[in-house]
Order: structure tokens, then C-alpha cells, then sequence
């Protein structure tokens, strides 16, 4: 069972993003840091995470990664 934080809004995002992590063929790996891993989270934290792509990257996905935002400008 995966552990909770004080950030109960936080957390689902976690659980989501682990279930598109593992339901997505590109994903290769995602690594996730900051407050949320250090049991430090609260209502105001985020979510910092690295994701691993398979293959070569393309000039959507490389804009996409380099978004604040997540998405393709």
C-alpha cells in the first residue's frame, strides 16, 4: 500500500501518474524527488519527477519535455 502524505490531492496525482507510467509502452522509467519523497509534502507542494522516454526523441516530444507546464507548446 502506498504511503500517504498530508497532501491528499498530491497523492492521487502520484497514484495517477504511476498508473500511466506503468500502462505507457514509451515510458522507460520515472524517477520522482523532492518534498513528496522526503515525506515532506503539503497542500502548496508539487510534483517533481524525471521521466524516462524509449527511443528517439522527436522535436514534439523534446518540446513537451521542456515545457514548464508538461505540455507541447
Amino acid at each position: 500500500m502506498p504511503r500517504m502524505s498530508p497532501a491528499p490531492a498530491l497523492d492521487r496525482r502520484i497514484e495517477r501518474l504511476r498508473a500511466i507510467a506503468r500502462s505507457d509502452q514509451r515510458l522507460d522509467g520515472v524517477l520522482l524527488y523532492g518534498s513528496w519523497t522526503l515525506g515532506e509534502a503539503d497542500a502548496h507542494s508539487d510534483i517533481e519527477a524525471y521521466l524516462s522516454m524509449c527511443g528517439t526523441p522527436t522535436p514534439r516530444t523534446s518540446t513537451a519535455a521542456s515545457s514548464s507546464s508538461g505540455r507541447p507548446r
